[in-house]
């Protein structure tokens, strides 16, 4: 995916795509989200302004090079990437000159709080120069940064915008689908995975018992036994495509299209702020309150970080213990209540 990028312009001739730096006309690299790119648009935009100089060490600018060249940009996920790309790029070129030292607490503050607007992009722009800062204070000689302005600054997402779905809400929403986007989203409850590992599900991973998955954000196979009713489900569809899930013109999902037709699919339903990744934690809550470990648990969602499966574990058995104590109390005969 391309991101639009000032004096970037795009051009595709006999089917390959070409970038060029508008003001200057050179040629860019081919690939938009490589060190070597952001370097030398840098340089071209600073070429603009002669008294600004975006490559000296220490900078911003120098910093995003880099960190895109180092193993801890590589080894991120191939979306994580492409999502910390589109930032990079929007830092490199709006705060390029700045230098690392002198980012603190109201640099980050001011800019979240101008994204307001748009919750996410605002606390993923917290994110990214969190995961920065984090980079330079591990280089302090080169860039002079001790304390990490971005961290533990308080998100202004939506409250809801990842939370499980209330099971009004998700019957709601399964009369209110069209039966390809309730698909995927059976699909997640019942297999506890990511919608960009839910829609590239192919039906040769499915072998009648269970699906196979690899786990795109963290590179994890795994492999879920299917539930009866998933079972029902799947054996009942007929096997128009090599994916599973598809859209109602019978072509593959893509993330953002998904994203948009449940979006629009719960306002329809008269609801706000439910997500499909949401339904992830509808997954994991379920497991847990069915009496899953932690352990049985992350075997089926292949989390990584165990805190979000011990809160619902911790809730689950709250939930227990006030049945067993209402229940004594019942048993009590206690005449005052």
């Amino acid at each position: 995916m391309f991101v639009r990028m000032k004096h970037v312009h795009r051009r595709k001739s006999k089917g390959r795509v070409y970038y060029y730096h508008r003001p200057t006309g050179a040629r860019l690299p081919n690939d938009p989200q490589s060190p070597e790119f952001v370097q030398i648009l840098a340089k071209l935009n600073a070429s603009l302004n002669p008294a600004l100089d975006r490559t000296v060490p220490g900078t911003m600018a120098d910093l995003i090079t880099q960190y895109q060249q180092s193993p801890d940009f590589r080894d991120l996920a191939q979306k994580s990437r492409r999502d910390y790309t589109r930032y990079l790029h929007y830092f490199a070129e709006n705060f390029g000159d700045l230098y690392v030292r002198e980012l603190d607490r109201e640099f980050v503050l001011e800019l979240r709080d101008a994204n307001a607007e748009k919750p996410r992009k605002a606390d993923y722009m917290v994110q990214v120069l969190s995961k920065l800062s984090s980079f330079a204070i591990d280089r302090q000689k080169r860039y002079g940064l001790a304390i990490n302005p971005a961290a533990r600054v308080k998100r202004i997402s939506g409250r809801n915008e990842y939370q499980p779905w209330p099971d009004n809400v998700i019957t709601i929403f399964r009369a209110r689908a069209y039966p390809e986007l309730r698909l995927v989203c059976d699909s997640v409850l019942y297999t506890g995975q990511r919608g960009q590992d839910v829609i590239a599900m192919l039906w040769s991973h499915y072998d009648s018992e269970g699906i196979s998955v690899t786990q795109q954000k963290t590179g994890n196979p795994l492999w879920i036994p299917a539930h009866k009713n998933y079972q029902r489900i799947l054996g009942g569809l007929k096997r128009q495509s090599a994916v599973i899930h598809t859209t109602r013109s019978g072509r593959s999902w893509r993330l953002d299209h998904l994203r948009h037709e449940i979006a629009g699919t719960i306002r329809e339903c008269g609801f706000d702020n439910f997500t499909l990744h949401g339904l992830r934690k509808n997954a994991a809550r379920n497991l847990i309150e069915a009496g899953c470990s932690e352990d049985e648990a992350r075997a089926i969602t292949g989390h990584e970080d165990g805190r979000m499966l011990r809160h619902y574990s911790k809730s689950a058995k709250q939930k227990k213990l006030a049945r067993s104590a209402v229940l004594k109390l019942e048993r009590s005969r206690n005449k005052i209540l």
